[in-house]
């Protein structure tokens, strides 16, 4: 009895419980079999009890069938009293089985997060049903009430909103519709009778939560309400709390709901205005004609649903009454979440045309420096003259004194670009204030570090509003993320600015950053040519060369070649010529097309597809040259090997970079328990974190396709056996105690590429370490890299390295730094060129500034042999500099210019070897070389019908021993933007990838272009 009671209690909850009495009923046969054997009756014979079949029918059975021939006979008091004692135990163990099955379904629902009920609660679901239909009634109601007050002022106001739909270009028209819907919206919200639609969502609100996570949640709230706290601290808390009321879904990991989320009810209203406001807008995505007559309704409903949910929480919670205005920013926060898709889209498609406008305007101003928008001297930060005549900024030239500028303004370039990326208004605004107080400080920081000059008074570097005005439509247009939306942001912040901020710090923000909106508007590159031409008309002769240069450029940046006119002859020469500049919007996107003769903007359809060779590297010791494509790293030996041997194949070495955490238990009880990691069935050897319950490794993958790796393609392996993916019954595997590795769960991260720079260590030893790693920067991460070629090793050798375009390795054999390898990069944006003694111990660390003050780096090259540092500025300019061995710098002196080209030339590769050093001119479309000693400018390839090239763009030397001069073996190659690598002054095609029909095109116009050496059309590139 009591084993076959323990075999039940034993069952599985999942199982079947519709067979368990039929199970108690045999058992029941079985014991009733057995007690009714002679042996338990006191008077019989004890002698030879005859045994009982297993067959033999049961007692009932065995009387019903005597019956006949015998009269009925009572059992004797014995019998009964056990058969009874027999029953009662069975019925005990019934029930207590019946009980063990009721727990059993209720754990099993509960898992499943059902919610049971017994009939006590039968009533309070009822109820809840009865409450959940009355919200859809409401819901429903409230929809059909505002599609209702929607379509009526559509009717009303449709034929003024044709009206002022005309000449969509104009300036005054583009203001007067951004102050109207501004007004409208705000007259909208104050309208008194609009806000009573929308308390009929609170009116069905409980005064204690139902569901008892929200119930729980709560509670704890109003507890830590209690404490003192800080202002951060209390903010902190209110906004947590908030977001758990208003999040869209349970979070997850993995793919694994983590837990219940919380039904709260006033969570719940937010997500039926939700409904409401998708059902009643979302038509009008699509209905261009008719959205600026809706939007401020759309404004309204949402400043009023926000107002009344912040008024609700406050009433509900007490302690947050001194917190009204940060509670309602936090509800505004949440719509905008929850609405982000129809809400945002409204402004977007009401104010298309006018973002359209504002973004090809700044694109045809963002060549322009602070000169041109108004922006007196003191506050250009160009090194120029601080006074406000500025008489001796004209003799500095155009570009380096924008590119000054430009660094000095990154904090707020970078503040300016970053507003976009942020739903909320409220944030958005406080992110503008913030943008105002960085200008404000960039100026009183760089005249307090300024030692050189005699700097402007205190009090004369207050900003004034037409400063600021000028100073921010300057850092807008240079600004191309906020370029594309500057009208529909600046509609959001207007819609929905607070009363209390429209006064303050906040308030200025908006008006001043409105103000230069109109003011950038209404410059034209016209407006902006005259300045520059009058502020110029005093110059000496000499310099006029540079005017040229920089009206042209103005011209979207026609190439003028070594031309030296009055400004009396300018207007003809700009007439004749005319360009097509090329550019992107966004960081690896598509490549557009500005046509100066039309101005018109054209996309290359899926151009951001295709390769672009923008980085060069050459492995000496195995022939073998690595090129970046722009998406990643590949290579192929550059010898063709006799028949019968194969050619050489393109090998993909680096396409996407993994970042892998197992966690779970059995990774090992020490280091070298560990055997393997593999992840796309490549072996993951650069383990960054080891514990027994924890590992981490970084692996480079040949594949670009991000979404191919899963964590199916994820395999650890230890002494003790391996495991693939994770364990999707890790509880019950750890509990059987087996000993191979058990995958909780895995943190996989795989990120693309954006590769630029390559570089070996041209060793005089072919046998070096360093030799047989490939360094290389990811623009993407801001990291540098180095690849192993012997396995899948990658380590880091330097964080926070933004904008790297080039990267050079002076070989430890040169005993410059005291044996040490040392690696230089260049960081464009910040005018530097960077040192790093080799091996990297800390990647964290910053490098060591080499150099600094220089207009955009790029190209770099060393000669290990004469210890020495060239390096190109992509303006026309390259300097050599003298690598010395000592303990503070490794630079003797001066950078030293050795070439000066035009400023439109566009430099960028540099390679050398022991006579000469070469380089390529991309929109000259030439590679030349100089020799190092008299630095004489010799073309090699391009400049001609027979050898045109389409945007050269960097150059290697095959040297073998470092010391031979690779023009005279045929062992210097290039390669072009558009796909192409080629070999010697013959331009023989050893690496074409160029197949795809857009980028075909591109090439065709380009080589074309170059060929024609008077060709009044020229294809200039603006690309990265």
């Amino acid at each position: 009895m009591g084993n076959r009671r323990k075999s039940v209690e034993k069952m599985d909850m999942s199982d079947d419980f519709g067979d368990l009495e039929d199970e108690l009923m045999t058992l029941e046969r079985n014991e009733c079999a057995y007690l009714n054997a002679p042996t338990f009756v006191a008077d019989a014979p004890q002698s030879a009890p005859p045994a009982l079949p297993v067959a033999t029918p049961p007692p009932a059975a065995r009387a019903a069938d005597a019956a006949p021939n015998s009269a009925p006979t009572s059992a004797p008091a014995p019998v009964v009293s056990m058969l009874d004692l027999i029953k009662s135990s069975l019925s005990t163990a019934v029930n207590e089985l019946l009980e063990r099955a009721e727990q059993l379904r209720v754990l099993h629902a509960t898992l499943n997060g059902e919610v049971c009920v017994d009939s006590a609660s039968s009533s309070v679901a009822k109820e809840e049903d009865e409450r959940i239909a009355r919200r859809k009634a409401v819901v429903d109601s409230l929809i059909e009430q505002r599609k209702q007050a929607i379509t009526l002022r559509v009717l009303q106001r449709s034929r003024d909103a044709r009206a002022g739909g005309a000449n969509a270009n104009d300036p005054e028209r583009m203001h007067a519709k951004l102050d109207q819907i501004e007004a409208q919206s705000l007259a909208e919200s104050e309208r008194p009778s609009s806000p009573v639609i929308w308390t009929a969502l609170v009116e069905l609100l409980t005064q204690e939560e139902r569901d008892y996570m929200a119930k729980s949640a709560d509670e704890i709230f109003e507890e830590q309400l209690k404490y003192p706290k800080d202002v951060e601290e209390k903010h902190e808390l209110i906004r947590t709390h908030l977001d758990a009321i208003f999040q869209h879904a349970a979070p997850t990991k993995n793919g694994h709901v983590l837990r219940r989320s919380a039904s709260h009810s006033i969570g719940n209203v937010l997500r039926d205005f939700n409904s409401i406001f998708c059902a009643c807008y979302d038509n009008y995505l699509r209905a261009v004609e008719h959205i600026a007559i809706v939007l401020p309704m759309a404004a309204a409903d949402v400043n009023q649903v926000a107002a009344i949910l912040a008024q609700v929480l406050v009433f509900k919670y007490k302690a947050l009454g001194e917190w009204h205005e940060f509670v309602q920013g936090c509800v505004l926060d949440a719509l905008f979440v929850h609405l982000q898709p129809t809400l945002h889209g409204l402004y977007v498609v009401a104010f298309a045309a006018e973002d359209s406008f504002v973004e090809q305007r700044a694109l045809a101003l963002r060549e322009r420096r602070l000169a041109d928008f108004g922006v007196r001297p003191r506050f250009r930060l160009d090194d120029g003259d601080a006074s406000d005549s500025g008489a001796n900024n004209g003799l500095l030239d155009h570009n380096e004194l924008r590119l000054r500028s430009l660094r000095r303004y990154e904090a707020a370039i970078y503040i300016m670009n970053d507003l976009p990326n942020h739903r909320s208004p409220w944030e958005k605004l406080a992110l503008l204030a913030k943008l105002c107080r960085t200008i404000d400080e960039t100026i009183r920081t760089y005249y307090a570090e300024l030692r050189s000059t005699p700097t402007p008074p205190p009090e004369n570097l207050n900003l004034t509003a037409d400063d600021l005005c000028s100073l921010l439509a300057f850092v807008l247009v240079m600004s191309p993320a906020m370029c594309r939306h500057v009208y529909s942001q600046l509609a959001i912040l207007g819609s929905f600015l607070p009363p209390s901020h429209a006064a303050g710090e906040e308030g200025f923000a908006i008006a001043t950053f409105t103000s230069a909106v109109r003011f950038l508007t209404h410059l034209t590159v016209d407006d902006a040519l005259k300045s520059i031409l009058h502020s110029n008309a005093s110059m000496s002769a000499p310099s006029r060369s540079s005017v040229i240069l920089l009206v042209v450029a103005v011209l979207h940046c026609v190439v003028l070649w070594s031309l030296r006119v009055s400004v009396s002859e300018l207007t003809p020469v700009v007439q004749a010529l005319t360009s097509t500049v090329y550019f992107r919007r966004e960081s690896n996107g598509s490549i557009f097309a500005l046509d100066s003769r039309d101005n018109s903007v054209n996309e290359l359809q899926d151009s951001q597809l295709y390769a672009r060779y923008v980085g060069l590297a050459m492995h000496q010791s195995s022939g073998r040259i690595f090129w970046s494509d722009g998406r990643s790293i590949k290579y192929k030996a550059v010898d063709v090997p006799q028949p019968p041997l194969p050619p050489p194949t393109t090998t993909t070495l680096v396409g996407s970079l993994a970042h892998v955490t197992w966690h779970g238990v059995n990774f090992g009880t020490q280091r070298s328990d560990l055997m393997e990691l593999r992840v796309l069935d490549v072996p993951c050897v650069s383990v960054l974190q080891w514990s027994p319950t924890m590992v981490e490794c970084i692996v480079a993958l040949p594949t670009t396709d991000a979404t191919s790796v899963t964590t199916d393609n994820c395999v650890i392996r230890t002494t003790s056996g391996s495991m693939t993916g994770f364990a999707r019954n890790y509880g019950e595997m750890r509990a059987y105690g087996y000993p191979s590795p058990i995958v909780e769960y895995l943190e996989l991260v795989v990120r693309p590429l954006r590769p630029q720079a390559l570089a070996f260590e041209n060793a005089i030893l072919p046998s070096a370490d360093n030799d047989q790693w490939l360094y290389w920067s990811n623009t993407l991460d801001g990291n540098i890299y180095r690849s192993s070629l012997t396995s899948t090793a990658l380590e880091v050798v330097q964080t926070r390295a933004w904008g790297v375009r080039g990267l050079a390795l002076l070989p430890a054999s040169a005993q410059v730094a005291n044996g040490s390898a040392v690696l230089f990069f260049s960081l464009e944006g910040k005018g530097k060129i960077m040192q790093r003694l080799l091996p990297s111990s800390n990647p964290n660390v910053a490098a060591t500034v080499l150099l600094t003050g220089l207009s955009s780096p790029r190209g770099l090259a060393v000669s290990a042999t004469q210890s020495k540092l060239f390096f190109a500025e992509k303006t026309g300019r390259i300097f050599k500099v003298q690598l010395v061995s000592a303990p503070q710098s490794l630079v003797q002196g001066a950078s030293k210019r050795v070439l000066t080209l035009p400023t439109t030339t566009r430099l960028d590769g540099l390679a050398v070897d022991s006579s000469n050093l070469y380089w390529c001119e991309t929109n000259s479309n030439v590679v030349a070389r100089a020799s190092i000693d008299a630095f004489e400018r010799q073309v090699l390839v391009g400049g001609s019908a027979n050898l045109a090239l389409s945007w050269p763009r960097a150059v290697v030397l095959r040297t073998f021993n470092g010391i031979s001069n690779a023009l005279d073996s045929g062992q210097f190659f290039f390669s072009e933007y558009t796909g192409r690598i080629s070999r010697g002054t013959a331009a023989t095609v050893i690496i074409n990838e160029l197949t795809a029909p857009t980028m075909i095109h591109l090439d065709q116009l380009l080589l074309q272009a170059s060929s024609q050496t008077h060709n009044s059309h020229v294809h200039f590139y603006g690309l990265e």
